[in-house]
């Protein structure tokens, strides 16, 4: 076998047959394929797998030392930038602590929602008004603001509560343009009145349409469209 040219492989073809001519012989084929392999590399089969064994620990000695583990100290709380600006202004604000998605909350009051906003978003960076949504309450209709400042990547939850009997307050399409469609599904199914909107009509109804369905007292027209449906009668 030494006089043939070796190639990628050769080892173990050797090796498989002179198993298959010991066996044919009666001879133990494991101690024929280690000569086999012996012949092709000069060196016992044991020999070669303790030198492989041998360089994959040093090689995995040398990964260590090369790459020392690092351990990097806890980084210090995050500073809510929210919080610092309520805790500095001299707005009329109630803490609400804070909602299920751990986002600090506050009421602040219809007159000062305006320059709250902007001041958050000049001193802040609550450059986001994520959504505007609206419910009715016991005491009256509330408006629910999330603002979002992208440079400080925290969030802030504003509340402002209206009388029942004079839902109004400014628009805020003058600091975030995202407010115009909100506030228009706010006066539409709630009958909020934003004073300033530059086209404040209704955006899922009819424009003609009666009353404001998500108020607790509403009474849905009784005409073609609201009738219950009568099966197979022509």
């Amino acid at each position: 076998m030494a006089d043939l040219p070796i190639k990628p492989g050769d080892d173990k073809l050797a090796m498989f047959f002179a198993k298959k001519k010991a066996i044919a012989e009666g001879k133990d084929p494991e101690q024929a394929a280690k000569e086999a392999y012996a012949k092709f590399h000069g060196k016992p089969l044991e020999e070669a797998k303790a030198e492989v064994k041998t360089e994959v620990k040093a090689e995995a000695a040398a990964s260590v030392d090369a790459a020392p583990v690092v351990e990097e100290p806890p980084k210090p709380p995050k500073t809510p930038e929210a919080k610092e600006f309520f805790d500095a202004a001299n707005f009329k604000v109630e803490e609400l602590g804070k909602d299920s998605s751990g986002t600090l909350m506050y009421e602040v009051s219809v007159e000062d929602i305006i320059q709250v906003c902007k001041d958050l978003k000049a001193q802040r960076k609550f450059n986001l008004l994520n959504y505007m949504t609206a419910v009715e309450l016991k005491k009256g209709y509330q408006n629910i603001l999330r603002l979002e400042s992208s440079k400080h990547d925290e969030a802030v939850v504003l509340k402002v509560t209206l009388a029942k009997d004079k839902p109004v307050m400014p628009t805020l399409t003058e600091v975030f343009a995202s407010a115009n469609w909100q506030e228009r599904e706010a006066y539409d199914m709630l009958g909020i009145v934003f004073e300033g909107h530059p086209k404040l009509t209704r955006i899922l109804n009819p424009d003609n349409w009666d009353g404001f369905p998500l108020r607790k007292d509403y009474i849905g027209p009784l005409d073609g469209l609201n009738q219950p449906i009568k099966y197979g009668v022509k």
